[in-house]
C-alpha cells in the first residue's frame, strides 16, 4: 500500500484525495501535546528521496532496483569497478527508500489501530466513507471475504514473480485493512460509548506489567527499553518520575542503541525508530515515543511471554471447572457464531437487531432479548463484526429439564471456545490454543459441534476448508473419531441446500485439486459432512430454530475418550511463522551473553526460552531449547578448554609452574561458579581441568623425560589446590598400574607371540624410566625391572629344559619336533633381535646348549642307522626310514640344516650302498636260476625282494634312485624269463623225440616259479602267459592227429574204458618219474603252492619276533639314558655319601645289567 495515499499528504489531482490529505494531517496532529506526528515527516522524506532518485511514482521503485542490479552486474563483468561502485551507492539509496516505504505502510496501519480512539466520530465517518468509495465496497459483509481473496491473489502473483501486480494488490489490501479498523472502532463507540478512563486504565496495566518484568530482568537492551517505557508511561499518566532518569534520557537512548548493536539486534528499521524518538524527545510527545519504543520492543521480542502466561493462567481456572467431565465443544473460525449458538442452546430468547456502522450503513446482529437466566452466559459475548469476543474457554451448563421438561434430570456442558485463526495478536492466538488444549485434556470426554458460517463460506468453499483444517490439526487421528463430531451451519438462508453446497465443493474444488484430493483426512471429513447433511442438516436459527432436535443429537454423540492423547496444539500459519522468530532471538541473546560472560543475562534468556518451550510444548521448540543448552555447555567447555589448554601447554612445554600461572584459572573458576549458581550445574571447570590433567597424564609417554616434569607440576598444582591432591595420588597409582599392565602382565604373552623386538624396546625403556619415575613411585620401577628380567630367564630356562627332555626319547614324533621347533624359534628369534645383549649377558649359552643337544641327538641317530645297516645280511629299512624321517625333521630347525649337511648326506650314501649291495645279491641269485636243477628254492630271493621293497622311501630323499634299482632287477628277471622262453622254443617236442619232454618240463617248472615275483614285477605275468600259450599250442599240434586217430565216437565202451585205464597208469608212472612232485608228496605236500604258503607263514612269524625284540631293546636303551641323566643330576649328592669308587662300581653294575637284558 502507498500509505501517503491513505494517511499523509499526497499530490493527487482529484478532490477526494485532497480531502483524504486534510484528514491525514488532522490525524497526524492528534497526540498528547498537539505537535505534528512523525508519519508526516517520514512521507516527506520518501517524496524527497524519490525526487532525488528521479522516480516519478513509487510503483516504479522495484523496477528501478531491478535495472540497477542488472547494470551493476554488467559493469562488474566489464571490470568497470568505479561505475559499478556508483551504481551500488545508487542501489543502496533505493533500498533505503524501499525500507522507508515499508515502514510508512506498517506505521500507518499500526498507529491508526492503536490511536484511532483519538479521532472524533465525524472524522471516523468521513474516513470510512472515503474507504468504501475507494475500495468499491457496497456491503460491509464483503470486507472479510475481499481481504481473504486479496491475500490469495498476492500469494499467487508473488509465486509467478509478478511484482507490479503483487504491489498493486498489497495497496488494495492495506486499504481494506484500514477500513476494517475504522469499522471496528466506530462500532465500539456506538455500542459501548467511549469511556474516558479506559485508555488510562489500559496504560496503567501496561505499566504494572512492565514493573513486574523489570524486577527479574538483568541489564540488557530489553531492560533499558522497558525502563524507558516505564518512564514515559509515568509521564503520560502524570505519575512521579525519577529526576535522575529525566536528565539521562538521551544517554539511555544512546545506551540502548549500543546495547542493541552489541547484542546484534540493531536493524535499519530499529535505527529509524531510534532516530524518530531522538527527534521527538524534546517535544515530550509521550504517545509517539511510547509507540516507537513498543515497536522496537516488539522487534527484539517477537512474543510477550508474560502476556501469554496471564491468558493461559486464566484458562487454567476454567479447566478446573470441566475437569473429569463430559463436555461438548463448539469449534469454528472467528465469526462463525459460536457465542450466539451457545446462548441459543441454553434456551435464551434471541432477537435480530441492526447495528449502524456508519450513517446509512447497518449490519444485522442477533443478540439476547431480555435478561440472562443462565449464569454461565455472563461472560459469553458476540460481535456483529466477525471479531472474536471470547478470550477463554467458557463452560455453560444446560439443564435438560429446561429444554425437555421435568422428566429429564440430566444436564450437558457446552463450551464456548475462542475463535481459531484469530490474528488480533500472536499472543492471543497462542494463549487460546494452549489454554483450550490444556483444558480439554483434563476432561473425561469431548464431543465436537463444528460450526460453519454462511458468511465465511467463500466462493470456493474456503470457509469449509478452513474448518476442516482446524479439526485435522486439533484432533489426532480424526478419521477414526467422526462419531464424536456434528456439523452445525449458521447464518445460512432457510432455502439453502447445504448438502448440495458441500457436494459441489467436493466436485468442483476438491476433486480437481490433486493436493487436496491426496489429503486422506481432509477428504474423509468432507465426505462425513456430506453424509451427515444428506437428510437432516443442523441449521442453527437462534430466533426460530428447534432447540430440542439439536440437543437430542448432541446427547447421542459418543464423546472422544482420553482427550489428553487426542487433542493437540494447533495454530494458524501466520502465528506459526511468528513462533519461529523468538527461537532465533533467544539463541542470538544467549550467544551474546556467552560472548560477554554475562551470567545473569544468560540465565534470563535461557529461562525465557525454557518458559517458551513449556508453553508451546512442541517437539521442534524443545529440540531447539535443548540445542541452546548444548550451545551453552559447548561454550563453557570451549572456554574451559581454552584456559586448560593454556595450562596444559605449559605442562607440555616442560614449563615449571609458578603462582602467577594459576591466576587465570582462578578467574575462570569464579566464572564457572557463577554459572553453577544460576544453572545448578556441576563444577564443570574443575571437573574438566581434572579430566584434562588426567587425560594429559594418560597421554604422556611413560618413557619420555617430560613425565617427570609433569609429575612435578601436578604435585605443585595439588599443593595449590587441595581438590587435586587425589588427582596426583591417583595419577601415580594409575601410572604404576599402567606400567604393571604394559610391562608385567603381558610379558609372557609377548614372549609366546615372539614379539622380541618389542620386548627389547620395552626393556630399554624401562631401564631409561628408572631415573625419571623411580622417586615418584617408591622405587617400584627398579624393582619391576628386575622382576621382568627374572621372568625372561625362567621362561627360556623352561624352554631349554623342555627341549632337552624331549631329546631323551629314543624316537621323536611330529609333535615332539614341532615342540622343539617352537622352542628353537623362540630362542633363535630372541638371539637375532639381540634381546639380551644389554640386559642378560649369558643368554647365548642357553641357545648354544640347545644346538649341542640337537647335534648330539643327530649323532645318535647316525649311529643307530649304521647299526641297522651293518647288524646282519638283511637290512632293516623300516627302522632306518623312521630314523631318517626324524633326522630330516631336525634338519628343518633353524641352523640345523647347515650343521648336519655332511652327516646327513654321508648316511644317505651309506643307505644307497646297502641298497646296491642288496641289488647285487638279488641279481646274482636270478642269474643262478638257469644253472640250478629242480626243485629250486626261491624263498631266499623273495625275502630279499621284500626287504628291498621296504627301501622305496629313499626316493623321497633321492628321487629316482629306488626306481632305478627296481628297473635293474626287473630287467634281470625279464632277461632270464626270455632265456627260458628261448630254450623252450629250441626243444623239439614231436612224438619222435620223447627225451625232450623232461627238459621242457624242467623249463616250465622254472617259468612257473616266476609267478611269485608278480606282486613285485607285474610285467612278468604277461611274459609267463605268453610262454604258456606258445607251449600249449605246440603240444596241441602234436596231440591233434592222435585225437583224430583215436576218435571215441567210433570206439566201444569197453575199449574206451581200457584205454582210459592205460592213460591213468601212464600218468601215474609219469608223476613217479618227476622228482619234485615225488619229493613234495613224500613231505606231505600235494603241490608247490602249499609249500610256499607254509614258508611265508614261518617268515612272517620270524619278522614279528625280530620287531618285538627290537622294540624291547629300544625301550631298554631309553631307560638307560634316563637313568644316566638322573645319575648325572644327582651325582654330587650321591658322592657326598659314598665314595667315588663305590659309585663307579655301582654304576657299571647297573648299566651292565640293563645291557644284558
Amino acid at each position: 500500500m502507498e500509505s501517503n495515499r491513505i494517511l499523509t499528504v499526497c499530490e493527487e489531482e482529484n478532490a477526494m484525495m485532497k480531502q483524504h490529505e486534510d484528514i491525514s494531517k488532522r490525524v497526524a496532529c492528534l497526540n498528547a501535546t498537539g505537535k505534528p506526528f512523525e508519519l508526516f515527516e517520514l512521507e516527506n522524506r520518501l517524496r524527497n528521496g524519490l525526487k532525488l532518485c528521479k522516480i516519478k511514482d513509487i510503483t516504479h521503485l522495484s523496477e528501478r532496483m531491478k535495472r540497477t542490479q542488472i547494470r551493476i552486474q554488467e559493469y562488474v563483468d566489464e571490470s568497470r569497478n568505479e561505475e559499478a561502485e556508483k551504481e551500488r551507492e545508487y542501489l543502496n539509496e533505493l533500498e533505503r527508500l524501499q525500507i522507508l516505504r515499508e515502514e510508512i505502510v506498517l506505521q500507518s496501519i499500526e498507529y491508526l489501530s492503536k490511536n484511532i480512539d483519538r479521532l472524533e466520530i465525524n472524522e471516523l465517518e468521513t474516513r470510512l466513507r472515503y474507504g468504501f468509495e475507494k475500495c468499491k465496497i457496497r456491503d460491509i459483509i464483503e470486507i472479510g471475504e475481499r481481504i481473504k481473496r486479496t491475500e490469495k491473489r498476492i500469494e499467487m502473483y508473488q509465486n509467478e514473480d509478478r511484482r507490479d501486480a503483487a504491489e498493486q494488490e498489497m495497496k488494495y489490501l492495506h486499504d481494506l485493512q484500514l477500513v476494517q479498523i475504522i469499522i471496528s472502532e466506530r462500532f465500539r463507540r456506538k455500542s459501548i460509548g467511549l469511556i474516558s478512563n479506559t485508555e488510562e486504565k489500559s496504560e496503567r496495566i501496561e505499566l504494572n506489567n512492565l514493573l513486574h518484568q523489570l524486577t527479574e530482568m538483568p541489564e540488557c537492551a530489553e531492560k533499558t527499553l522497558m525502563e524507558l517505557l516505564e518512564y514515559f508511561y509515568r509521564r503520560l499518566l502524570n505519575d512521579n518520575t525519577n529526576e535522575t532518569m529525566s536528565n539521562s534520557i538521551r544517554s539511555k537512548l544512546t545506551q540502548v542503541q549500543s546495547q542493541l548493536q552489541n547484542e546484534d539486534l540493531l536493524s535499519k528499521q530499529i535505527e529509524m525508530k531510534l532516530q524518530e524518538i531522538n527527534r521527538t524527545i524534546d517535544n515530550q510527545d509521550c504517545s509517539v515515543i511510547l509507540y516507537n519504543l513498543n515497536k522496537i520492543l516488539k522487534l527484539i521480542r517477537p512474543l510477550n511471554l508474560q502476556e501469554i502466561e496471564r491468558y493461559i493462567k486464566r484458562s487454567e481456572q476454567t479447566a478446573n471447572l470441566i475437569r473429569d467431565k463430559d463436555i461438548i465443544l463448539l469449534i469454528g473460525i472467528t465469526g462463525s457464531g459460536k457465542s450466539t449458538t451457545i446462548q441459543f442452546l441454553t434456551g435464551t430468547k434471541m432477537k435480530e437487531t441492526r447495528v449502524e456502522i456508519y450513517p446509512s450503513k447497518f449490519l444485522k446482529h442477533i443478540t439476547t432479548d431480555g435478561p440472562i437466566v443462565n449464569s454461565g452466559l455472563i461472560d459469553v459475548k458476540s460481535s456483529p463484526l466477525s471479531k472474536s469476543e471470547t478470550r477463554f474457554l467458557i463452560p455453560v451448563t444446560i439443564s435438560l429439564k429446561d429444554i425437555f421438561g421435568s422428566y429429564e434430570t440430566n444436564e450437558i456442558i457446552v463450551c464456548d471456545a475462542p475463535g481459531f485463526g484469530d490474528t488480533e495478536s500472536p499472543e492471543t492466538d497462542i494463549a487460546n490454543c494452549v489454554g483450550v488444549i490444556r483444558a480439554l485434556q483434563c476432561c473425561k470426554s469431548v464431543s465436537i459441534l463444528a460450526l460453519s458460517s454462511y458468511q465465511s463460506l467463500g466462493d470456493r468453499g474456503e470457509g469449509i476448508q478452513q474448518l476442516i483444517h482446524i479439526l485435522i490439526n486439533m484432533i489426532h487421528g480424526i478419521e477414526n473419531r467422526l462419531n464424536s463430531i456434528l456439523y452445525g451451519f449458521t447464518k445460512y438462508p432457510s432455502e439453502t441446500d447445504i448438502h448440495a453446497i458441500l457436494s459441489d465443493i467436493k466436485t468442483s474444488r476438491i476433486d480437481s485439486d490433486p493436493l487436496l484430493r491426496s489429503n486422506t483426512a481432509f477428504v474423509t471429513i468432507l465426505n462425513d459432512m456430506i453424509e451427515k447433511t444428506r437428510s437432516d442438516p443442523i441449521k442453527i436459527d437462534p430466533i426460530r430454530g428447534d432447540i430440542k432436535n439439536i440437543i437430542e443429537k448432541l446427547k447421542n454423540l459418543q464423546g472422544i475418550r482420553y482427550p489428553d492423547e487426542v487433542f493437540q496444539f494447533s495454530i494458524n500459519q501466520q502465528t506459526q511463522i511468528i513462533i519461529s522468530n523468538p527461537i532465533n532471538q533467544y539463541k542470538s541473546s544467549i550467544i551474546y551473553a556467552l560472548k560477554h560472560k554475562n551470567v545473569p543475562l544468560l540465565f534470563y534468556y535461557s529461562k525465557q526460552f525454557k518458559n517458551f518451550s513449556d508453553i508451546i510444548k512442541q517437539q521442534f521448540i524443545e529440540d531447539q531449547y535443548k540445542d541452546s543448552l548444548g550451545l551453552i555447555n559447548e561454550n563453557i567447555q570451549e572456554y574451559s578448554h581454552k584456559i586448560i589448554e593454556e595450562l596444559n601447554d605449559r605442562l607440555k612445554n616442560h614449563h615449571q609452574l609458578k603462582n602467577e600461572d594459576i591466576q587465570e584459572y582462578e578467574t575462570a573458576y569464579k566464572y564457572i561458579k557463577e554459572i553453577q549458581q544460576y544453572f545448578q550445574s556441576d563444577d564443570l571447570f574443575t571437573e574438566n581441568l581434572r579430566i584434562r590433567l588426567e587425560n594429559l597424564g594418560s597421554t604422556l609417554d611413560l618413557f619420555h623425560p617430560s613425565t617427570g616434569i609433569y609429575l612435578e607440576n601436578l604435585h605443585f598444582i595439588q599443593n595449590y589446590f587441595q581438590e587435586f591432591q587425589d588427582v596426583y595420588i591417583k595419577y601415580c597409582e594409575d601410572l604404576y598400574e599402567k606400567f604393571e599392565y604394559n610391562f608385567g602382565q603381558s610379558i609372557e604373552d609377548m614372549i609366546l607371540n615372539k614379539e622380541f623386538q618389542q620386548l627389547n624396546e620395552i626393556l630399554d625403556k624401562i631401564f631409561q624410566l628408572i631415573p625419571i619415575l623411580n622417586d615418584h613411585l617408591d622405587k617400584k620401577i627398579e624393582k619391576k625391572y628386575s622382576e621382568i628380567i627374572q621372568i625372561f630367564l625362567k621362561y627360556f630356562e623352561k624352554t631349554s629344559n623342555g627341549s632337552k627332555s624331549i631329546l631323551l626319547k629314543p624316537n621323536l614324533t611330529d609333535n615332539d619336533i614341532k615342540s622343539i621347533e617352537n622352542d628353537f624359534a623362540v630362542l633363535k628369534l630372541a638371539k637375532e633381535t639381540k634381546l639380551f645383549e644389554k640386559h642378560i649377558k649369558n643368554f647365548n649359552e642357553i641357545y648354544d646348549v640347545l644346538i649341542e643337544n640337537l647335534i648330539k641327538y643327530v649323532n645318535e641317530i647316525i649311529l643307530r642307522i649304521d647299526e641297522s645297516l651293518n647288524k646282519n645280511s638283511y637290512y632293516d629299512f623300516d627302522s632306518v626310514e623312521q630314523l631318517i624321517y626324524e633326522f630330516a625333521l631336525i634338519r628343518t630347525l633353524p641352523d640345523m640344516e647347515l650343521k648336519t649337511n655332511q652327516n646327513f648326506y654321508r648316511i644317505i650314501g651309506s643307505i644307497h650302498s646297502s641298497i646296491r649291495k642288496l641289488q647285487k645279491v638279488i641279481e646274482d641269485i636270478i642269474d643262478q636260476l638257469d644253472f640250478q636243477s629242480n626243485p629250486i628254492n626261491i624263498r631266499p630271493l623273495l625275502n630279499l625282494l621284500s626287504h628291498l621293497e621296504k627301501a622305496e622311501w629313499i626316493d623321497r630323499i633321492s628321487p629316482g634312485f629306488f626306481n632305478k634299482i627296481r628297473s635293474g632287477i626287473k630287467n634281470k628277471l625279464i632277461i632270464q624269463m626270455e632265456n627260458f622262453e628261448s630254450k623252450l622254443k629250441e626243444l623239439n617236442l614231436e612224438l619222435e623225440h620223447p627225451e625232450n619232454i623232461p627238459l621242457a618240463n624242467e623249463i616250465c617248472i622254472k617259468i612257473n616259479l616266476f609267478k611269485a615275483f608278480e606282486r613285485y614285477l607285474p610285467e612278468l605275468g604277461i611274459c609267463q602267459a605268453r610262454i604258456n600259450t606258445n607251449f600249449f599250442k605246440a603240444i596241441q599240434n602234436q596231440l591233434e592227429p592222435i585225437s583224430k586217430r583215436y576218435n571215441l565216437s567210433e570206439k566201444s565202451v569197453d575199449y574206451l574204458k581200457n584205454e582210459l585205464n592205460e592213460l591213468k597208469q601212464i600218468e601215474i608212472n609219469y608223476d613217479n618219474l618227476y622228482p619234485p612232485i615225488y619229493f613234495l608228496k613224500q613231505a606231505g605236500y600235494s603241490n608247490i603252492i602249499k609249500l610256499n604258503e607254509e614258508m611265508n607263514n614261518i617268515k612272517h612269524q620270524y619278522e614279528k619276533q625280530i620287531q618285538e625284540i627290537q622294540l624291547e631293546k629300544n625301550q631298554f636303551d631309553f631307560q638307560i639314558k634316563e637313568l644316566r641323566l638322573i645319575i648325572q643330576q644327582h651325582e654330587q649328592s650321591i658322592l657326598s655319601k659314598f665314595s667315588k669308587n663305590l659309585f663307579g662300581r655301582l654304576l657299571n653294575k647297573l648299566t651292565s645289567g640293563f645291557e644284558k637284558k
